[in-house]
């Protein structure tokens, strides 16, 4: 017949291995931290989120510009001529006068 083994246990309770309040100031300090990694990783999905819709738009125009620019190959060569006609309104003032005529060129 075998020995009988004798199982001690120990039982201690967890106010005598940590100083009261100890846990509550590290879990409030890290919960306080995710938050603001969260926060943080919000803000940069919503600038992430607009840039990709201003590239979105970019290039639909972009799209859009060049299909227009394919039609106007495709339709050949068109004359669109516009003259303007500026006209000077009155006659304005020198600022400088003219300079006067040399004895030599009397």
């Amino acid at each position: 017949m075998p020995p009988a083994q004798t199982v001690i246990k120990e039982i201690v309770k967890e106010d005598g291995l940590t100083p009261p309040g100890w846990h509550a100031d590290r879990f409030e300090g890290m919960i306080e931290r995710e938050l603001k990694i969260a926060e943080r990783e919000r803000d940069i999905s919503k600038r992430e989120e607009q840039v990709n819709r201003r590239e979105h738009d970019a290039s639909r125009r972009e799209s859009w510009i060049m299909e227009q620019l394919m039609v106007l190959g495709n339709e050949g060569p068109q004359a669109v001529e516009e003259e303007y006609v500026y006209e000077p309104v009155g006659k304005r003032k020198a600022k400088v006068p003219p300079p006067t005529p040399r004895r030599s060129e009397l």
